[in-house]
C-alpha cells in the first residue's frame, strides 16, 4: 500500500524525533524580563513554540495557540514561544497586537534554537513535566494543531498523575 507523500513525511518525522529521552536544557528571559529555565518550569509540561514574525505558518498557527494557552490555564502546563529575529521591536510589535499573551522569548542569535536543532518553522517541541523531550514537529496544519493538543491533554494528565503519587520511593524531595 502506497501512503500518500505528506502522510508518510509527517510519519517518518514523528518516528525520527519522537519519543527520544534527552531533556533540554535552557535558561533565558522573556521579552518583559522575567527569567525562564528548564529547571523553573519543572513540574509542568512545557510546548515550546520555535517561530519568527518573517513566517507565514507561524503567524497563521497564533490563534490556536493562544486558544491553548487560554484553555490550559490552571494546569500544569506553559507554552513558551521562541522567537527567532535580528530585532527584538518587530516581535514585541507582533506580540501585542496579536495578544500573544503566555510567555515569549527572543532568540536574538538564534542560539537556543541552534541548541534544540531546530532549522525549519514553525517548530513545536513538547517536554514533559521532568523536562523530556515528548514529541518535536515541524510545520502546522489542523491536523498539527489537534495532534499536539491532545499530546499536551496526555502529557497534562500523566503530569497530575505523578504529583499525586509523588516522587518514587526511596527518592527525597530535598
Amino acid at each position: 500500500m502506497r501512503l500518500p507523500y505528506r502522510t508518510f513525511l509527517l510519519a517518518t518525522l514523528f518516528l525520527a524525533v519522537s519519543g527520544s529521552a534527552f531533556a533540554l536544557d535552557f535558561s533565558m528571559k522573556t521579552l518583559d524580563g522575567k527569567p525562564l529555565s528548564s529547571q523553573s518550569l519543572h513540574g509542568k509540561v512545557v510546548l515550546l513554540d520555535f517561530w519568527g514574525t518573517w513566517c507565514p505558518p507561524c503567524v497563521s498557527a497564533v490563534p490556536s495557540l493562544r486558544e491553548l494557552s487560554r484553555d490550559m490555564r490552571g494546569e500544569p502546563f506553559v507554552l513558551v514561544s521562541v522567537a527567532v529575529e535580528e530585532e527584538d521591536g518587530p516581535v514585541k510589535q507582533f506580540v501585542k497586537r496579536y495578544q500573544m499573551d503566555w510567555p515569549q522569548v527572543w532568540d536574538r542569535n538564534a542560539a537556543f534554537a541552534r541548541q534544540a536543532g531546530i532549522s525549519r518553522f514553525p517548530t513545536y517541541i513538547l517536554l514533559d513535566h521532568d523536562g523530556k523531550v515528548l514529541n518535536t514537529v515541524v510545520g502546522t496544519s489542523r491536523g498539527i494543531e489537534k495532534s499536539l493538543r491532545a499530546q499536551v491533554e496526555t502529557a497534562v494528565h500523566a503530569a497530575k498523575t505523578a504529583k499525586k503519587a509523588g516522587p518514587p520511593s526511596g527518592t527525597s524531595t530535598r
